[in-house]
């Protein structure tokens, strides 16, 4: 019985992160953009190399819409 009761849940699992993946893929990305605003200095070095905000936020919406959509 609770071998029928773990078969059960487990192949629930792939609809569970179809729910969660994205939403951890959108929390990662949030808080890896606001560590590198915050406390460390890479927007500065990207700035003094030649990037701009625009390319470097396109970047990243760029990979995130297309990690979302799980290409």
């Amino acid at each position: 019985m609770y071998k029928e009761i773990i078969h059960i849940h487990l192949l629930k699992i792939p609809n569970y992160l179809y729910t969660i993946l994205p939403i951890s893929l959108l929390k990662g990305a949030t808080v890896s953009i606001a560590m590198i605003y915050g406390s460390n200095n890479e927007i500065v070095i990207l700035k003094t190399s030649g990037i701009s905000n625009l390319k470097f936020l396109w970047t990243i919406t760029t990979t995130i819409f297309m990690n979302s959509l799980k290409i």
